[in-house]
């Protein structure tokens, strides 16, 4: 439907609620290591997200612009 998937970030490994937040991601392709605050943002939940040991989980669907094959790429130190 062209909105994105919804993120949801946990400052743990374990995808253990409370979430620290949830928003609407349009585009997945992340520098957690470099960039910060995370998204650009000082509000709470942003500014004191942890650069290491977390994890997200993204729900939503995603429709191919082309009927090909896409391979989704996941490059992770923790």
């Amino acid at each position: 439907t062209g909105t994105g998937l919804t993120g949801e970030y946990f400052p743990n490994e374990l995808l253990t609620s409370p979430s620290a937040f949830v928003r609407r991601e349009v585009r997945l392709d992340f520098d957690w290591g470099t960039v910060q605050p995370i998204g650009g943002s000082l509000g709470a939940g942003y500014r004191d997200f942890p650069r290491d040991h977390f994890s997200a989980r993204f729900q939503g669907q995603v429709i191919a612009a082309f009927n090909e094959t896409y391979t989704f790429v996941v490059t992770a130190d923790d």
